[in-house]
Formats: structure tokens, sequence, C-alpha cells
């Protein structure tokens, strides 16, 4: 059984996965059952961004309300079973980068692990005098290679969600940034090496390039599709 399964769950500590992440549709192809506690912590997060993100459209997204790219993010997340927090922070991930929401304020509401993945997806924001568009690409791709352990695990798959979800949107409505953005995405996926095989490949895919051939120590990690630590 991985860590992500429920054993022994009582009448009344099951939860509808789908609900929580507001998508009223099945994970899976199936309805992933977990405890009722961490459906509820997903619930918070996602009306947490809710909220942070109202009024928010996507740039890309032809008037589509932002905060359900957030949450196509969290299900690919959910999909792939990694932990609460790192759902939660799929949620999150542009509360701080796009909404008047400090760093600080997650760490308080959500603790530190969630803390430390949404400060990890946040990009320096766009300073007059400061670095320039490539420099503060760099320096997310290089936060990304400080991380270790779990969290580098984790955190490459959220990432991945994202910029799976955000090239679709740009490939099919920005040709001209597209050029621009496939670049970016196409340097900062050779970093992303942890993130769920399978995912990766749909980026690349999406990307136009080859896909990665995945290290034995990959494959293990994710062995039939599931995360093993």
């Amino acid at each position: 059984m991985s860590k992500f399964e429920c054993g022994g769950l009582k009448k009344g500590e099951l939860f509808i996965m789908s609900q929580a992440i507001g998508t009223g549709r099945s994970l899976r192809n199936e309805t992933i059952l977990r405890y009722k506690s961490d459906a509820m912590r997903i619930r918070m997060a996602e009306e947490f961004a809710t909220q942070a993100h109202k009024g928010q459209l996507r740039r890309f997204g032809e008037g589509e309300a932002y905060i359900e790219h957030p949450k196509r993010v969290a299900k690919r997340v959910s999909d792939a079973r990694l932990s609460v927090e790192a759902i939660q922070s799929a949620l999150l991930h542009d509360v701080v980068e796009d909404c008047d929401v400090t760093s600080e304020q997650i760490y308080k509401k959500f603790g530190d692990v969630v803390g430390r993945y949404v400060d990890v997806m946040t990009d320096i924001p766009y300073i007059k005098g400061g670095p320039n568009r490539a420099a503060r690409k760099e320096i997310t791709r290089n936060k990304f290679l400080l991380l270790q352990g779990l969290e580098s695990i984790e955190v490459a798959t959220i990432k991945v969600a994202d910029c799976i979800d955000n090239a679709v949107s740009i490939k099919e409505n920005d040709p001209d940034f597209w050029r621009v953005f496939r670049k970016e995405i196409f340097a900062l996926s050779g970093i992303l090496t942890l993130a769920e095989p399978n995912m990766h490949d749909k980026l690349r895919d999406i990307l136009e390039m080859p896909r990665r051939i995945h290290t034995k120590k990959v494959l293990s990690l994710w062995e039939y599709g599931e995360l093993k630590i």
C-alpha cells in the first residue's frame, strides 16, 4: 500500500475527492476516497484561492475565470496521488504572485510545507530597473535546483502540471508569445526531471520536443504510476 492510500477506513471517514477540488468528476477514472480531514484541508485551500483570485480572468483563456487554472493544476496533482500539501499548493500556487496575498499568510494559514512549495512556485516580480525576464526565469530555474528529497519530486510535478495548462492556453491563443514561452518551459523541463513521468512526457509533447529518457531512479520512484518513498 502506498503512503497515499488509506486502509481501515470507517464509515463516515470517506469523502469524495473530486468534490473537494470542485471538479464534480471522478479522478483517475474512478472516485478517489481519502480521509475527510484531508478533503477539508483541500477545500480550505480551494476557498482561499477562489477568494484571492476573485474577479481575475485568464489572460489566454478567452474570459475564463482565473481560478479554473489552479483547479486544473490541482486535479493533475491529485491524479498523480501526491500529498494533501501538494494539492493545496497546486491550488494556491499563484496567489502570492498574482494576488494581494503574502508568503507569510500562506505559511501561517497552511503550514511550512505548503508555504515552502508556494514560495518556490512564485516567480520574481517585474521591477522597473530590476532583472529582465530572462534573468528572472533563470532565478526561478535555480530555485528548483535547490530542492531536495520529497519536495523536489512534488514541486516538480506541480510545476509540470502548471506548465501543461499554461502551454495549452498560450499555444492556442497567442502564437507570438508561444515562441518565447516554449523556449522558457523547454529549458525548465530539463530541470524538472523528477516529476511524474507521464505528465513530463505530456509537457514535452505539447512543446513538440523529444521526450526525455527517464532514469531508473525516476521510474522506480513512480513505479506503477504511484510515488514510492
